[in-house]
């Protein structure tokens, strides 16, 4: 999936996580996320992908927290 962050948000920490239950949920690695190039003055664009073994489902979701 793609996601867009506003570069003047860095202490809303968004972070891509996986699953293949909807109950636990990991972190998708540095080497699946890539920072696409159509960044503008107020925004960058990711994406974020997991390879989906055969017969196997993986749900993706962007945990977004805000800092104390």
């Amino acid at each position: 999936f793609q996601y867009r962050v506003r570069k003047r948000m860095t202490i809303v920490p968004m972070t891509p996580q996986y699953s293949t239950d909807m109950i636990n949920w990991l972190p998708v690695t540095t080497e699946n996320m890539t920072q696409l190039t159509d960044d503008d003055s107020d925004t960058e664009r990711w994406n974020a992908q997991m390879a989906i073994p055969s017969s196997s489902v993986i749900f993706l979701r962007l945990l977004v927290t805000q800092s104390p």
